[in-house]
C-alpha cells in the first residue's frame, strides 16, 4: 500500500494535469535551451580541437620561392621539425553558378602516398584523385557550376578554357590556418590535383608551399615562430627565397576562436531560460499552498513538523525537474545534430553523429533538480511557518496580506469604462507577486528578442565598416604584373568607369624582439588613395612622401602590447629587413583576418622590385550606389573589355562582394540567437497560461456569481482574454525600456567576441513592432483554453469547488 506521503504528493500532481503539464514544460524548455548549446560546444570543441589535430596540420607554412623535393632534405634535419612536406599551390579561374569566373586555389602535392601533413576528409567520391581530375573541398562546392557529368568548367593561365572531372568531395579543415587574405570566411574554392597533372594544367613541376610539423611544443606559438624562423633562415642560407611564413597550433582550429567566445554567451543566453522557468514554479506554488492552507493546518495538528511538511512539496517540484528532464533529454540530442549540421559547412568542421554527453546529462541534471528547489524554497518555507491556528481557518498569509494597493484604488475611480473591462483591469493587479513575476518573465523575453533582432543588425552595420577600406565597385587582379598607366588609360575608355587605381600588396614578416616573426599583409594603394577612408583610433593615415611608414590594424598590439603611432616595426620583406614607422592605428573587423597593413604603393613596388607595375586595379564607376548585382554586370563588362584587349585577368570582384560573404558567416550565429530569444518567449507564454490559468481556479466562485447573475460564456471568455493581452502589453511597454540596455549589451559583448572591439548600437524601431505582434498573438495563445475552462464551469462545479 503506498504511504500517505507519497499518496498526497500523487494527488498533488494529478490534480491538476494542466498545471503540471506547465510546469514541466517550462522546465524543460529551460533545460533543452542550456542542454542544447552546453552540447553542441562540448562536442563540437571536440571535434575542433582532436579530430583537427588527427588530420596532422602544418604547423609552419612558408611561401617560397620554386623548390624541388631535394631542397626539402635540410629541412627534415632541422631541429625540432618532425615532418617536412612540400606541394605545389596556384590558382586558376573557374566558373560560378551565376557564370562568373571566380579563383580557385589548387594544391598538387608530389606523392599523395607520401603526403602525411594536412590530410583531408572524404566526403563523396575517390581521393586521392586520378590524373586530370580535381577533389573539390565542400566549402564554396555550392557556389560553383557542377555540370551533369560532374565537371566543372576552369580557365588556364594561358586562357584555355576546359572542363575537369571531379572524382571527389573533400573536406579540408585547414582551410584559413595561415590567417591570410581573410581567413576561412573569405577564401576561395579549394581543389586537389595530382603531380603529373601539372603540366596539363600550365604549370611546373615545383614546389612553393611547404609545410612542417613541430616534433614537441606544437601549441607553443613562441617555438613555433622560432622553428619558422630557423626554416626560413635555412631555406635562405641555400639560395631560396621565403616570401612569408605563417605558424598555427596543432590543436588550433582556424575558426576556433568564434566558437570558443560565442559559446560562452550563448551557455548564459539558455541558463537564462532556465531561471525564467522557476518563477512560474514560485507562482505554481504560492497558488497551490495558498489552496492548501487547511491542509498544512491538519499535518501540523497530528503532528507533523514544517521540515516534513516542507519536504512534501519539495519532492513535488522536484518531480516536476525530473519528469522535465526526461522529456528534454532526446530534443536535445535532435538539436545538437542540427547545430553541428549548420557548423560542419559554417565553421568548417567535421561532420559527426549526435551524442548526449554525460557532462550535458549531468549539467541538466542538477538544474532540473536545483532550480525547482531554489524557485520553491522561499514559498514553501513561508507557507510552513503558518501557526496551526491560522490554517484551520483556511486564512493565508497570502489572502490576508491582500490589500487594495494604489492601482487597485485608481481602478475602482475609473468611470465610462464597460463592467467586463473593469474586471479584467482589476483581475491584473489583484495578485500584485503573481503579475510581477509573470511580467519579468515575458518582459525579458521580449528584450532579449528585440536585442536579437537589433544585434544582428548592429553587428552588419559594423561589417558595413568594411566599405570604407574597400570602396571600389570593382576589383581586378592580372595574372602577371602590367604598367599602371597603360591599364589606367584603357580602363578610363570603357563607358561607365569614373576612376582607377593601380593598387599593390606583399606578404611580409615582422620580426619581434626574440628574433621569430609573425606573417603580416601590407595592402598598398597609391598615395592620396579616394578608395579607402580608414577608421583610425590613434595617430594618422599614409601620407604622400611617406617612406618606410604603414598603418597598423588593431590586431597588432596583440603580438606588440602597447604599440603606438611613431614606434618602429622591423619588417622582412623579399628577405630584406628594414625598419618602418608606424603613423596610425585603424580598426578593422575580424579575429580571423591575421595582421593587416596599410603603406604607400610606390614604396611597396620598389621593394618588390616592380617598378611601376602591379597586379591589382581598383575601379569606381562614375554614378554613386551601384547595388551589388550592378556591380557584378559593370565587372563582367570590364573583364570582356580586358581579355579583348589581351590582357590575362585572374579575378574580378564586386565591391560589395566582401560585405556578402562577412554578413553569410553571421548566419549560424543569428539562428542560434533566435532560437534562444524564441524559448525564452515560449517560456513567458506558458508563464502566463499558468498565471491565467491559477486565476481562473481562483475565481471560480466568483465566476459562478457572474454566471448567476446572467454572465454568458462569451462574457466570461472576453474577461480572461482581455486580462492576458493587458498583461502581455504591460510586458511590452517594459520590454521597451529593458531593450536598449540589454541590446547595447548584447552586441558589444558578441562584438567583441568576433571582432575584438564594441559596436555601435543601431537600433530598429520595427523590430518592436515585431514583438509587440509576437506578444499580442502569444498573450491570445495563452489564455485561449484558461477562457475556455472559464466558460466552462457549470453550477455543479463551482458549489463543489473548495
Amino acid at each position: 500500500m503506498m504511504p500517505p506521503r507519497w499518496r498526497k504528493i500523487l494527488s498533488d500532481f494529478l490534480g491538476n494535469p494542466t498545471r503540471s503539464l506547465l510546469v514541466v514544460l517550462s522546465i524543460a524548455v529551460g533545460l533543452f535551451a542550456v542542454g542544447s548549446i552546453t552540447n553542441t560546444r562540448l562536442q563540437s570543441a571536440h571535434l575542433m580541437r582532436e579530430n583537427y589535430a588527427a588530420v596532422n596540420p602544418a604547423n609552419v607554412m612558408l611561401v617560397t620561392s620554386p623548390l624541388s623535393e631535394d631542397d626539402l632534405i635540410p629541412l627534415r634535419k632541422l631541429d625540432g621539425v618532425a615532418e617536412a612536406e612540400g606541394v605545389r599551390t596556384f590558382s586558376l579561374r573557374i566558373r560560378n553558378h551565376e557564370g562568373d569566373w571566380v579563383r580557385l586555389n589548387v594544391i598538387a602535392p608530389p606523392d599523395y602516398a607520401k603526403k602525411h601533413i594536412n590530410q583531408v576528409l572524404v566526403l563523396d567520391g575517390h581521393f586521392p584523385p586520378a590524373e586530370r581530375t580535381f577533389a573539390i573541398d565542400q566549402f564554396r562546392l555550392p557556389e560553383l557550376t557542377l555540370y551533369p557529368d560532374h565537371t566543372v568548367e576552369v580557365q588556364l593561365p594561358s586562357g584555355r578554357v576546359m572542363r575537369v572531372p571531379v572524382s571527389a568531395v573533400v573536406q579540408d579543415q585547414t582551410i584559413g590556418a595561415s590567417r591570410a587574405d581573410g581567413g576561412f570566411f573569405l577564401a576561395p574554392a579549394q581543389a586537389f590535383t595530382t603531380w603529373d597533372s601539372l603540366d596539363w594544367l600550365e604549370q611546373p613541376q615545383t614546389i612553393n608551399l611547404v609545410y612542417l610539423t613541430a616534433g614537441q611544443n606544437a601549441d607553443d606559438y613562441d617555438h613555433l615562430r622560432a622553428l619558422g624562423r630557423a626554416a626560413a633562415d635555412r631555406l635562405e642560407k641555400n639560395g631560396h627565397l621565403v616570401f612569408s611564413y605563417a605558424v598555427n597550433g596543432r590543436h588550433d582550429h582556424p575558426n576556433s576562436t568564434y566558437t570558443e567566445a560565442l559559446a560562452s554567451i550563448l551557455v548564459l543566453l539558455g541558463l537564462l531560460v532556465v531561471f525564467l522557468s522557476g518563477f512560474l514554479i514560485t507562482n505554481t506554488l504560492q497558488a497551490l499552498l495558498a489552496q492548501q492552507v487547511q491542509q498544512i493546518g491538519v499535518m501540523k495538528s497530528v503532528g507533523a513538523t514544517g521540515g516534513q511538511i516542507a519536504r512534501l512539496y519539495l519532492v513535488l517540484i522536484e518531480l516536476y525537474g525530473v519528469l522535465a528532464l526526461l522529456i528534454s533529454l532526446y530534443p536535445v540530442r535532435w538539436m545538437t545534430g542540427v547545430l553541428l549540421g549548420m557548423m560542419q559547412t559554417g565553421i568548417n568542421i567535421p561532420a559527426s553523429q549526435p551524442q548526449l554527453l554525460p557532462e550535458t546529462v549531468l549539467l541538466m541534471g542538477v538544474l532540473a533538480l536545483a532550480v525547482p528547489a531554489g524557485a520553491g524554497w522561499l514559498p514553501i518555507s513561508r507557507a510552513v511557518r503558518i501557526p496551526v491556528q491560522q490554517a484551520l481557518s483556511g486564512i493565508s498569509p497570502l489572502q490576508s496580506a491582500l490589500r487594495e494597493g494604489r492601482v487597485m484604488r485608481a481602478l475602482r475611480r475609473v468611470r465610462g469604462l464597460s463592467r467586463p473591462l473593469l474586471i479584467s483591469l482589476r483581475n491584473t493587479f489583484r495578485r500584485r507577486s503573481r503579475l510581477i513575476l509573470t511580467l519579468i518573465t515575458l518582459t525579458l523575453g521580449g528584450a532579449i528578442f528585440i536585442a536579437t533582432l537589433n544585434t544582428r543588425i548592429s553587428l552588419q552595420s559594423y561589417i558595413d565598416r568594411l566599405r570604407y577600406y574597400f570602396l571600389a565597385d570593382v576589383s581586378i587582379t592580372f595574372q602577371q604584373p602590367y604598367r599602371t598607366s597603360r591599364v589606367a588609360a584603357d580602363l578610363m575608355r570603357l563607358p561607365g568607369v569614373g576612376m582607377v587605381e593601380g593598387w599593390s600588396g606583399a606578404r611580409a614578416e615582422l620580426v619581434l624582439a626574440d628574433g621569430s616573426g609573425e606573417s603580416i599583409s601590407i595592402i598598398a594603394p597609391p598615395a592620396g588613395s579616394r578608395m579607402v577612408q580608414p577608421i583610425l583610433i590613434s595617430g594618422r593615415w599614409i601620407e604622400a612622401g611617406d617612406r618606410y611608414a604603414i598603418a597598423v590594424s588593431e590586431r597588432f598590439a596583440d603580438v606588440i602590447p602597447g604599440l603606438k603611432p611613431g614606434d618602429t616595426l622591423r619588417l622582412r620583406i623579399g628577405g630584406r629587413e628594414h625598419d618602418w614607422t608606424v603613423t596610425g592605428i585603424f580598426q578593422l573587423v575580424g579575429r580571423s583576418a591575421g595582421l593587416l597593413a596599410y603603406a604607400n604603393g610606390e614604396v611597396i613596388q620598389t621593394e618588390l622590385g616592380q617598378g611601376s607595375r602591379t597586379t591589382n586595379f581598383r575601379v569606381l564607376a562614375n554614378r554613386d550606389q551601384l547595388t551589388l548585382a550592378e556591380q557584378k554586370a559593370f565587372g563582367r563588362q570590364i573583364e570582356q573589355e580586358l581579355e579583348r584587349r589581351g590582357y590575362r585577368v585572374d579575378e574580378v570582384t564586386a565591391g560589395l562582394r566582401l560585405k556578402e560573404i562577412s554578413a553569410n558567416g553571421l548566419d549560424l550565429l543569428t539562428a542560434v540567437l533566435l532560437l534562444l530569444s524564441g524559448l525564452i518567449a515560449a517560456v513567458g507564454a506558458i508563464g502566463l497560461m499558468g498565471t491565467m490559468s491559477m486565476n481562473v481556479l481562483e475565481r471560480t466562485r466568483e465566476i459562478g456569481v457572474m454566471r448567476a447573475i446572467g454572465a454568458g460564456d462569451r462574457q466570461i471568455m472576453n474577461i480572461v482574454l482581455v486580462e492576458g493581452l493587458l498583461i502581455g502589453l504591460l510586458s511590452w511597454l517594459l520590454s521597451v525600456l529593458a531593450a536598449v540596455p540589454i541590446s547595447r549589451l548584447l552586441a558589444n559583448t558578441i562584438n567583441n567576441a568576433l571582432f575584438g572591439a564594441a559596436a555601435p548600437l543601431t537600433f530598429a524601431p520595427w523590430s518592436l513592432l515585431v514583438w509587440l505582434g509576437i506578444v499580442l498573438v502569444l498573450s491570445a495563445l495563452a489564455s485561449v483554453l484558461p477562457a475556455r475552462a472559464a466558460a466552462r464551469l457549470t453550477i455543479r462545479e463551482v458549489l463543489a469547488y473548495e
